[in-house]
């Protein structure tokens, strides 16, 4: 990113969601079972973590999970307005699902075509709950920019917390940047996502209060809204 840096928190709901059926644990019923699924989507705008990465974005990926063992790619086109660019996340880790809760931990590694952006590699921990049709998320990672944050180049550690909690269709998330990016701020999302036809559909305002002289246009905030489509399907 552009000063980007979750895909995890979007593995985080993927999780929750993993939480919400009954009956046997799910490590204990398909513990040696291997499955690949594949996605592609597109958004009316990409904003990663708060931050604005590009407009109207098409997107896709390939996921393999074998036990609470999962690792994936997904690759999106940054590049549209110009014809530059490619963004591809390489990311692995563990998940140790209980009845209504999970832990988890990976590695991700965010990689750009055409110099878009210098890379980013970062380590994530996550946890998370439901219970009927509330869930709530967390997730911590911590990692290192190939660039800078700031006019110093030394300036390339990186920290986000973020929170986000659902019921129903709605959601809310909570992001705070940390340690040199901490200029990037804080943000918040609020939203409301359907199934229609297959494709999962959601519509979601983003705020972003940016430290001052932070963003590139001079505003110290900014807001957006966005509409994502998204298709999910099995491989084997």
């Amino acid at each position: 990113m552009k000063h980007k840096l979750n895909k995890l928190m979007g593995g985080a709901f993927v999780a929750a969601s993993m939480l919400s059926v009954p009956a046997v644990s799910m490590a204990e019923e398909h513990e040696s079972m291997v499955s690949i699924s594949g996605n592609a989507g597109f958004m009316s705008e990409y904003i990663f973590r708060g931050v604005h990465q590009e407009e109207s974005v098409a997107n896709g990926g390939l996921d393999l999970s074998a036990g609470g063992f999962y690792t994936g790619v997904w690759v999106a086109d940054v590049g549209a307005d110009d014809g530059n660019g490619m963004e591809y996340d390489l990311y692995a880790g563990y998940i140790y699902e209980m009845e209504s809760a999970y832990l988890g931990a990976g590695y991700t590694a965010y990689r750009y075509t055409e110099d878009w952006d210098e890379n980013y590699d970062e380590i994530n921990l996550y946890a998370g709950a439901s219970m009927d049709d509330f869930s709530i998320d967390l997730s911590f990672s911590f990692g290192e920019y190939d660039g800078s944050f700031t006019d110093d180049p030394d300036d390339q550690d990186y920290t986000i917390l973020e929170v986000s909690m659902g019921y129903g269709g709605w959601f809310a998330n909570f992001g705070s940047w940390g340690d040199d990016a901490e200029d990037l701020g804080e943000y918040v999302e609020f939203g409301y996502g359907m199934d229609i036809g297959g494709l999962s559909v959601s519509g979601y305002i983003v705020h972003n209060e940016l430290e001052e002289d932070s963003s590139q246009d001079g505003d110290d905030d900014e807001q957006s809204a966005v509409i994502t489509i998204s298709w999910g399907f099995d491989v084997i």
